[in-house]
C-alpha cells in the first residue's frame, strides 16, 4: 500500500477513535459516520492488491522485456507482437481504477456527512 494511503487511513482511524471517547454525546454520535468511512476506505487496499496491481507488475515486466531488447528490428518486432496485449491491459488498469476512484468518494462523502450533520 502506497504511503499516503497509509497516512489516510491512520488519520481517519484516529478521528475515529478521538470522536467515540469524545465525552459530548451529540460529537461522539459522529463516530460511527467516520467508523463507516473507514471501513468502506479499507475496502482500497485489497481491491488494489487483487486487481490493480498484478496488472501494474505484467506491464513493468513487458516494459522490462522491450529494455533488454538490444537491435533496433528486434525491438520493432517484439513491440508489434505484444502491443495488444499491452492496449488490452490498459483497458483493464483503467476499468480497475474506477473502483480505486468511487469508493473513497463515497467514504468521503460518509466522513463529510458526519461532519456537517
Amino acid at each position: 500500500m502506497q504511503g499516503s494511503s497509509r497516512v489516510q487511513g491512520t488519520s481517519l482511524a484516529l478521528l475515529t477513535y478521538l470522536l467515540y471517547s469524545y465525552p459530548d454525546k451529540e460529537i461522539c454520535g459522529r463516530w460511527k459516520w467516520f467508523g463507516a468511512a473507514l471501513g468502506l476506505g479499507a475496502q482500497v487496499a485489497w481491491y488494489g492488491v487483487l486487481f490493480v496491481f498484478p496488472t501494474n507488475d505484467t506491464l513493468a515486466e513487458m516494459e522490462g522485456e522491450l529494455k533488454g531488447v538490444k537491435s533496433e528490428e528486434e525491438k520493432e518486432r517484439t513491440d508489434r507482437e505484444i502491443r495488444g496485449e499491452v492496449l488490452r491491459l490498459l483497458e483493464q488498469w483503467r476499468k480497475w481504477h474506477i473502483g480505486r476512484i468511487v469508493i473513497p468518494l463515497v467514504w468521503t462523502g460518509l466522513a463529510l456527512r458526519g461532519l456537517i450533520f
